[in-house]
Formats: structure tokens, C-alpha cells, sequence
């Protein structure tokens, strides 16, 4: 007697390590995902596409390496793969080879309910022609709640029987799709948003094309909503290319607007502010308010110009689009848009040094916030203000002289950023915090939230925030005494080499610069320092300058340690040292800049201390550090004190005659 055994396919382990043993090389995971749900395992079908991917050279890249980016649209039937599976559906019946046709349109899984409304052939001649596919093994049916499924057993099986459908005829059972989905889920159609979108697209121009628009922008949305970017790029995309047919009309006007302001958002989530294609979609969301009167667009309008004009280092263009949101909230009488003004002023008054002005804003912003009133604001402009606001808040704050209030706003950004429970929300934060910690030198503290946010980038694909986070940990290694190619190069820092992305390079490469010059690279130093300057003028970018003038002092000092320099040559360098250092204390002082104060007034002193000058030393450093009132272990409070008990031990020496250093105010 006979018995019909059924194997099943290999697992995904198996299916990478047999592409291993094929190709002699550690498959990725994306290659090994398409591979083996084209094939289900099945170690003959395995075989076979690899092969024929490899020779058609769509596997591996010019290198030799795996391609990254194949997808299932680039994958097609192997010749081999196409006669094995044409000689099994040749043992079908007419009636049964008619059905697969319209099943292969609907996709990989399909119910009998909309397999029936898509075909119009009568429920016991269907069932019949399913069973016999089904017995045939191309498709396999399984039991759920509430009607069973079927699921063609391979993709590849699924393409084969694709392939044999002439174009117009695959666009004439889309269709047939479409209509049976409006029937079968007449109810819940907004549910069926993706399934649509997708069939009245592949339908071509036998769909009507503004149903197809309405469609590709609904699922476009609820994509959005789900952290799917990728997906809702595409989505919006053909929309777009799809209005381009549709007459001239206000409504017309009025939905590509809606649709460009949550383009920009899909954009920001993949490509980051700075693409080039968020500035075109925001310019021409921008033309299409003039002819729609609507305040609360303009608004969403006004917010992606500003942060993509900010990123880009444009601080110019980018305050006048957050003057023209803060005259525009008022009137909306809406808090929201009241909060996303206040953080796109406290954030671009930020990176201009206006960091009194920059707290107040983040403060007010933060003030009007409630979470479960303004939760969806996340998703209206792509990242949560209030996190925002707090983020930013723990910079400035730092900067102002207020380590532990400055710590506290960090925690809060992501607690909140979690509880919001938005990845893209929660990513921008780890890498807004693990500049906090860069800055304010708690590496172990910056590594903490790199790993998290590195972790997320990877399974979101937000790449640029993978780029600055990776940048972020390389300051850290350089100014921990690590150096490595990318440091030592001199070039773009880390990851911050994406065209258009201006907004980090100062303060980065001002960091580096030092990093650099105290692993004794002082001439890459200065380069990168030079730079960073350049970029602060063109850019009148102003939150760190205090920082590069101390650096330079700083280096100005290592160059004049150098072994063989002349004692005139050490005196006038010092000189210029000392310049640098008190230009960074009053740039400091006048922006209220405590912490940064305390920084160039601790470089200060001890080349004060070297040369003996005790009490012009004790003058600078005592009034700037009993300034502080809290942090009071805090490393770089912590070093100024010891200098100062150094100081105070240490008798002042009679050469000490210099004109005194001018006190600071309290």
C-alpha cells in the first residue's frame, strides 16, 4: 500500500546555511528573509533561484558582495523552476488552471469568499477546482477564525502563474479584485486601504485615477501610522505621480497638499531633514497654500521648512519661518500648534547662543503640554515637541549652569519618548540625548543611549539617526584617547557626511579637535578646528563658539610644549593662548553660558598656575565656580575646585604682577 507523505521545507536557519555553503559567504538576514519566503524551504527551489540570481547578477553587488537592497519585484521565475511547476499545473483541469489566475492576482494568501467574488463562478464549481489545486500542492488551505484560507505553498508558484497572464489581462483581474473587496468588505473599507491602494494601482488606467489617488493616500496614512515609512513612501509617491493626470481643480489642489505636508513626514522618517526631496515637497506644499485657505496647513508647511532649512545649517531662513509660526499659532487658538512653535523657536535659538531666550521657549512649550490631549502631534509633525522641547531643554540648561536640573530633563525626554511609544519619536531622542552626554564629556552615559538607538535604526532603517549616533560614539572614543580612521582622517566626523547636514559639523568637529590635539595630532586638530570656524561664520552658528576659541587656546598651548620651540616663540604663543581663553570667557559670559565660562576659565587658570600667576588664576576661577549652586559632582566642578585648593595652598608669588583678570559677576 501507498502512503503520500508531505515534507516540509527547510527553516530559515537552514535555508542561510545552505545559501552559505552555495556562495562561500555569511548570507544576510534580508537575503535570507526573500530567499526563503520566495521558496517555503523547498531545497530544490532554494537551489535553483539562488543560481539564478547569481547568474542574471542580481544577488551580489560589484564588489562580490551580497546585494542589500534586492527585492522580491527584481526576483523572477527561473527558467528551470518554470518547467517543474508548468508540468504540475498541466495536470490540472481547465476549470482548475482558470481560478489560479485570478488567485495569483489577489495574492500569496486568499479566502474563498473574495477568490469566489473575484471570479463570479458558483461556490460548488469553485470549491471543487480549489480542491483539486490544493491536491495538486500549489496552494495549501488552513482553518481560522472566522473562514479558512488558502496560500499558494511557494511564491515562486504564485510569479510562475503571474508570468502567464498577459498584462492587460493581470490589469483587468486587479480590477475584478477591487470590486470584489468594496463587496465582500463593504463595511470596513478603510480597513481594506492597503489591498486597494495596491490592486487600483496595478489596475493601471483602467482604474478611475481619483479613486486610486484616494486610496493610495489612505493607505498611505495608516502606514504612517504604523511606523511602515517605507511602505507609505511608496504609497505616497504613486499618488502624487497619479495627481499629475487628474485636472486642475481646488480640490484637486487641496488634496495634493495634504498629501505633499504627509510626504514630508514619510520623507523625514527615511531619508532624514536634510534630503533635498523634503525641501522640493515642503517649497510646493508651500505654492499650494497660496491657493488654499487653510491655517493649519500652512502651519504643518512652515514646521518642515523650518527644520529642514535648520539642518542644513541655514539658521537665516530657518527663523524666519519660526517668526511666521509664532505669529501664526495665536490666532489658531490651538495649543498645539502654540507648543511646535515655542520648541522651533527654543531650538533655533539654541544654535544661534540666545540660550536664556532658548530655555524660556522650550519651558513655555513644555508648560502647555498634556500627553494624552497632544499625543497625536507626533505623528502631525513627525516627532513629539514636548520631547523635543525637553531634549533641548537638557543642552541649554547644561550649558546655563544647571548640570542636575539639565540631568533631569534628559530622563524625562525619554520617559516620555517610551510612554509616547512612537520608535521614530523614541530614536530622535536617544541620539538628541547622546549629544547631551557627548557634550556635557558622560561617555559611559552617551554609550548607553547610542546602543538602544543604534538597536532601533536597525530594525526601523532610520539611517541618518544610525549616522549621527555611530558619530556620537566616535567623539567619545577619540576624546577617551581612542582613535581609529575616521578620527584620525580628518574628514567628515563619524557619521555626519550626508550631503546638506550642516547642523552637527561645528560642534563635532570642534570636539574632535580636541580629541585630536590631546593624542598630540596637531596639525589634524587645527584643521579640524578651522572648520568648525568656517562653518560657524558662514552658518552664524553660535552655540559653541566660546568652545572653539578655548580649544584653540588649548592647542595654542601644546604647540608652544613642543620641544623645539624658542622661549620667544613659547612666550608669544602662550600670549595667544591666553587671548583665545579670555575671548572664550567673555563670548561665555555675555550669553550667560556658565558651564562653557567655567571650561575656558579652568584652561585659564592652570596656564596661570604654570606660570606662577597664583592670584590672577585664584580671581579668574573662584567667582565662576561659587557661581554654581548645584552639581556639585559633577567631574569638570569637581577638577575646578581642586585647582582652586591647589591655589589657595600655594603662596602667591612675588613675580605675580600682571594686570588682574577681570572679576566675573556672580
Amino acid at each position: 500500500m501507498l502512503e503520500r507523505i508531505s515534507l516540509r521545507g527547510l527553516s530559515q536557519s537552514a535555508v542561510s546555511q545552505m545559501i552559505s555553503a552555495l556562495s562561500g559567504k555569511e548570507p544576510p538576514q534580508d537575503i535570507v528573509n526573500l530567499i526563503y519566503s520566495g521558496t517555503s524551504g523547498n531545497p530544490f527551489f532554494v537551489e535553483e533561484l539562488f543560481r539564478h540570481l547569481v547568474e542574471r547578477g542580481k544577488l551580489m553587488d560589484a564588489s562580490g558582495e551580497f546585494r542589500r537592497d534586492l527585492n522580491i519585484a527584481e526576483v523572477d521565475v527561473p527558467q528551470s523552476l518554470r518547467l517543474v511547476i508548468g508540468r504540475r499545473l498541466a495536470r490540472l483541469s481547465e476549470e482548475a488552471r482558470k481560478i489560479l489566475g485570478p488567485a495569483a492576482v489577489i495574492g500569496r494568501s486568499f479566502t474563498f469568499e473574495l477568490l469566489e467574488a473575484s471570479t463570479n463562478i458558483d461556490a460548488d464549481s469553485l470549491l471543487d477546482s480549489v480542491e483539486e489545486v490544493e491536491k495538486s500542492g500549489l496552494i495549501y488551505s488552513t482553518l481560522g477564525y472566522p473562514e479558512a484560507s488558502f496560500q499558494f505553498s511557494h511564491e515562486l508558484i504564485r510569479n510562475a502563474v503571474l508570468n502567464d497572464l498577459s498584462a492587460p489581462r493581470r490589469q483587468r483581474l486587479h480590477l475584478n479584485v477591487v470590486s470584489a473587496i468594496e463587496r465582500v468588505h463593504a463595511n470596513a473599507l478603510e480597513d481594506q486601504a492597503g489591498n486597494l491602494a495596491h490592486h487600483l494601482w496595478q489596475a493601471g488606467r483602467t482604474a478611475d485615477p481619483d479613486k486610486t489617488v484616494r486610496y493610495l493616500a489612505l493607505a498611505a496614512r495608516h502606514a504612517l501610522k504604523q511606523s511602515a515609512y517605507e511602505g507609505a513612501l511608496r504609497y505616497f509617491q504613486n499618488a502624487l505621480e497619479l495627481l499629475k493626470v487628474l485636472p486642475y481643480s481646488q480640490e484637486r489642489a487641496r488634496r495634493e497638499l495634504d498629501i505633499q505636508i504627509d510626504y514630508g513626514l514619510a520623507l523625514l522618517a527615511t531619508k532624514g531633514w536634510y534630503a533635498p526631496e523634503m525641501g522640493s515637497t515642503y517649497r510646493r506644499a508651500h505654492e499650494l497654500c497660496q491657493s488654499v485657505d487653510d491655517d493649519l496647513s500652512l502651519f504643518s508647511v512652515l514646521s518642515g521648512l523650518w527644520s529642514y532649512h535648520l539642518v542644513r545649517g541655514e539658521h537665516t531662513m530657518a527663523i524666519s519661518y519660526t517668526e511666521e509660526m509664532t505669529r501664526l499659532a495665536p490666532r489658531m487658538q490651538n495649543d498645539g500648534m502654540l507648543i511646535q512653535a515655542d520648541w522651533a523657536s527654543g531650538c533655533s535659538r539654541f544654535f544661534k547662543g540666545q540660550f536664556a531666550e532658548a530655555h524660556a521657549s522650550l519651558e513655555r512649550g513644555r508648560g502647555l503640554y498634556d500627553q494624552q490631549k497632544h499625543r497625536a502631534l507626533a505623528l502631525q509633525f513627525g516627532q513629539d515637541p514636548c520631547v523635543s522641547c525637553h531634549s533641548f531643554d537638557a543642552m541649554t540648561l547644561w550649558i546655563l549652569g544647571y548640570p542636575d536640573q539639565a540631568e533631569k530633563k534628559a530622563r524625562e525626554a525619554i520617559k516620555l519618548a517610551r510612554d509616547l511609544g512612537y520608535p521614530f519619536t523614541l530614536t530622535w531622542c536617544l541620539s538628541m540625548i547622546g549629544k547631551y552626554y557627548s557634550m556635557r564629556r558622560d561617555y559611559a552615559g552617551a554609550e548607553r543611549v547610542i546602543a538602544e538607538g543604534l538597536t532601533l535604526t536597525k530594525e526601523y532603517g532610520f539611517s541618518f539617526f544610525a549616522e549621527s549616533l555611530i558619530a556620537y560614539r566616535v567623539i567619545g572614543s577619540a576624546a577617551q584617547g581612542k582613535i581609529d580612521q575616521m578620527t584620525a582622517g580628518g574628514g567628515s566626523p563619524g557619521g555626519f557626511s550626508a550631503a546638506g547636514y550642516e547642523l552637527a559639523h561645528t560642534w563635532a568637529r570642534s570636539e574632535i579637535a580636541e580629541a585630536m590635539g590631546n593624542l598630540g595630532l596637531l596639525d589634524v586638530a587645527s584643521a579640524l578646528l578651522a572648520e568648525a570656524r568656517d562653518l560657524m561664520e558662514r552658518n552664524d552658528e553660535r552655540y559653541v563658539e566660546s568652545e572653539i576659541h578655548r580649544i584653540h587656546g588649548e592647542l595654542k598651548l601644546k604647540q608652544a610644549a613642543r620641544g623645539s620651540s624658542t622661549s620667544a616663540i613659547v612666550t608669544k604663543t602662550e600670549s595667544e593662548a591666553e587671548e583665545s581663553f579670555l575671548k572664550a570667557i567673555e563670548i561665555a559670559r555675555d550669553r550667560g553660558a556658565k558651564t562653557l565660562e567655567l571650561r575656558a576659565a579652568t584652561s585659564l587658570s592652570r596656564m596661570l598656575m604654570k606660570n606662577r600667576r597664583h592670584s590672577e588664576a585664584r580671581r579668574l576661577l573662584q567667582p565662576i565656580h561659587d557661581w554654581f549652586t548645584e552639581g556639585f559632582d559633577w567631574p569638570e566642578l569637581v577638577s575646578a575646585k581642586a585647582i582652586l585648593v591647589d591655589l589657595n595652598s600655594t603662596s602667591v608669588s612675588v613675580s605675580d604682577t600682571k594686570s588682574p583678570i577681570p572679576t566675573l559677576d556672580r
